[in-house]
């Protein structure tokens, strides 16, 4: 029987065919390798993200706080995980952010790295370099230890001579120094981050304090304070103008004082609202970020002086609180605190605090601004009230100084928040063109 086999050629055909079938398919079983190693890669990091947001639900870990792969292998996820495309261990942390073009989601971020988070409070503590200053100490620019805190002193050194000694002499005033590093872009106020501008909406570092959470200030006034068009009886008696609507100042609402018509009260004033209430600022802007604050009371104080570190005695260890605990002030009285706020007003102690000129007092002395970080050339309102009444508290004024101001005058408001003490950021040296960004 003639059996007949395959021809060279026929072989060759076979060959060449199966050889282009295996060219074809080689690119598509890698992308379908690559695409099955992404997947298993989002599944691992879904499963490191929802271990995070269960701790974080655990122990209350805030916004911007990390979470460490290592903390999160104790008790939360099997370890070591892998990642499936370069087979590495997944090392770092997981922190929680809002994505604000997701109607203010809360997401989680891994950042698979061997370096650890960068803590704001520790690279601001890294700037101390061992300096510290006592109560009779002078202190230059720069964040310094005081009693059981740390505070920025300084500001920009102003050259014109006139401007120590006359109320405008600010108006000429010129830059010829420098200001501490601690400027900060807050993830819930970014609408000019530029931090040089007149109008930025950045934020300024003010204290380390001995909880080691973070005290800021925002650097320019968010809005202009607004109180009820109320008639203050009193307060009209007292400036003989019986038409004038001065408002209350007493806790921000409006109560009038004993024996004065019922009329005239208002359980909360405009102001109030407008920083707390369902439009305020606190509740419109700050809320969503809430788990990255510390929530604090605040209290209005009456007292006719205000003291900071250069009093001329140096006896300041008694006369500068932060808190409803103000002792030593003459007058000084204490009012029903606002409980669990995450936002209020400068105290006028902070901006005394701040300035490094020894003669720099409450009343009458221009140097205040010249060496003095929280200076904006605004007019702003401070959180206290003076003396015993209603319709007057402290304000900082343009030339810097601390002055008697109606609850009715239209001053700037330059919010006041304290940050956790575990907050991270991912950049920034802290300058005007450098700014701490925290990690959202």
């Amino acid at each position: 029987m003639n059996k007949k086999g395959f021809t060279l050629i026929e072989i060759l055909v076979v060959l060449v065919l199966v050889s282009i079938i295996v060219v074809i398919s080689i690119p598509s079983i890698s992308d379908l390798l690559d695409s099955s190693k992404e997947k298993s890669k989002e599944e691992v990091v879904n499963m490191i993200t929802t271990a995070a947001e269960i701790y974080a639900s655990d122990y209350n870990i805030g916004l911007a706080e990390p979470m460490l792969m290592t903390t999160l292998c104790k008790n939360y996820l099997k370890c070591p995980i892998k990642d499936p495309i370069t087979d590495n261990p997944i090392t770092g942390y997981v922190y929680s952010k809002i994505d604000t073009a997701n109607n203010d989601a809360l997401v989680y971020e891994l950042v698979n790295t061997a370096s650890s988070p960068t803590y704001l409070k520790n690279t601001l503590l890294a700037t101390v370099a061992g300096k510290d200053i006592s109560i009779n100490k002078y202190a230059g620019n720069g964040l310094y230890k005081w009693d059981n805190k740390y505070i920025f002193r300084g500001g920009i050194t102003k050259t014109n001579s006139v401007g120590l000694a006359t109320s405008d002499g600010y108006l000429t005033d010129t830059n010829s120094g420098t200001q501490p590093n601690n400027y900060l872009i807050a993830p819930w106020d970014t609408s000019n981050i530029n931090c040089a501008s007149s109008t930025n909406s950045c934020y300024r570092i003010v204290s380390i304090n001995e909880d080691e959470t973070i005290t800021i200030v925002r650097d320019r006034s968010a809005f202009s304070s607004v109180f009820d068009n109320v008639h203050n009886t009193p307060a009209s008696i007292y400036y003989s103008q019986p038409a004038t609507n001065y408002g209350y100042s007493d806790l921000l609402e409006n109560a009038p004082l004993p024996a004065y018509s019922p009329a005239e009260y208002r359980q909360f004033s405009f102001m109030y609202n407008r920083l707390f209430g369902d439009t305020g600022y606190e509740k419109t802007t700050i809320m969503t970020y809430s788990k990255m604050l510390e929530k604090i009371d605040i209290c209005l104080n009456k007292y006719g002086t205000v003291i900071g570190l250069n009093r001329a005695d140096y006896l300041t260890s008694s006369y500068v609180k932060d808190s409803c605990d103000v002792i030593g002030k003459t007058g000084g009285k204490s009012v029903f605190p606002l409980k669990d706020k995450y936002m209020r007003l400068l105290y006028p102690e902070e901006f005394l605090n701040a300035s490094t000129e020894s003669t720099c007092t409450a009343r009458g002395q221009y140097q205040c601004r010249n060496q003095n970080y929280i200076y904006t050339d605004q007019s702003t309102r401070t959180l206290i009230a003076t003396g015993t009444y209603s319709w007057v508290n402290h304000g900082l004024s343009v030339s810097g100084t601390i002055y008697n101001v109606a609850a009715s005058s239209s001053l700037g408001v330059r919010p006041v928040v304290t940050l956790r003490k575990n907050v991270i950021i991912t950049g920034g040296t802290g300058s005007q063109v450098n700014p701490y960004v925290i990690a959202n």
